[in-house]
């Protein structure tokens, strides 16, 4: 009863649709619109992918991926993640700067294409140097995020 007395005082446009001042009336559920559900569902969506590219990808798939793949040696997958996050750290000052000029979500949507073509250009790496230059356009992605 207090758990839906709560989320309905923080849905509700005002106290009279929460069942009044305090009365025992039960509050009748409302039905979850469809656009309301799909927008639940593409913030998910979007938060998981994210989270993923952010954490996933970089310090768990990437030094894998080298090491199987391209039979690099730890200290060279460790020198292109060092790359990829010193990259982010720089380029993300600028990130800011265009997100405050820019709309931050054409900013966030161009990041997350660009994190999908980074993460799409290890595919294409077959040595050292061209592990480190997708390691490098990872980095870059961090710019629009």
């Amino acid at each position: 009863m207090i758990r839906s007395r709560i989320l309905c005082l923080l849905t509700a446009a005002s106290l009279s649709a929460c069942g009044g001042g305090g009365g025992t009336k039960p509050v009748p559920e409302e039905p979850v619109s469809k656009m309301r559900m799909a927008a639940i569902v593409a913030i998910y969506f979007g938060v998981v992918i994210y989270v993923t590219n952010r954490l996933g990808f970089r310090n768990a798939v990437m030094p894998l991926l080298a090491d199987d793949y391209m039979g690099l040696d730890p200290i060279q997958i460790a020198s292109g993640i060092t790359v990829s996050s010193l990259l982010a750290l720089v380029v993300s000052v600028g990130g800011a700067v265009i997100a405050d000029r820019w709309s931050r979500r054409g900013v966030i949507i161009v990041g997350f294409v660009a994190f999908g073509l980074g993460e799409l250009s290890f595919l294409g790496a077959s040595s050292y140097p061209t592990f480190l230059l997708a390691c490098m356009f990872l980095g870059m992605a961090d710019f629009f995020s």
